[in-house]
């Protein structure tokens, strides 16, 4: 069964949208566990600039 479906979303922008706030978690999360630790071959400002990136599309998605 459909995720978004399942939680009462049937327009693809509130599946994308869904799916955006999802992806910009767990980024986050990832960011606050390698903040802990020293990075090891780990490119935490990509993460960075990825977790900016979808903050922006979040934003866009939200205001559409």
């Amino acid at each position: 069964m459909n995720s978004a479906i399942a939680l009462g979303h049937s327009d693809p922008t509130d599946l994308r949208r869904f799916r955006l706030e999802h992806a910009l978690k767990a980024i986050e999360d990832a960011l606050i566990l390698l903040d802990t630790k020293p990075a090891e071959a780990i490119e935490v400002s990509a993460l960075q600039r990825v977790r900016d990136d979808l903050s922006i599309l979040l934003r866009a998605a939200v205001t559409a």
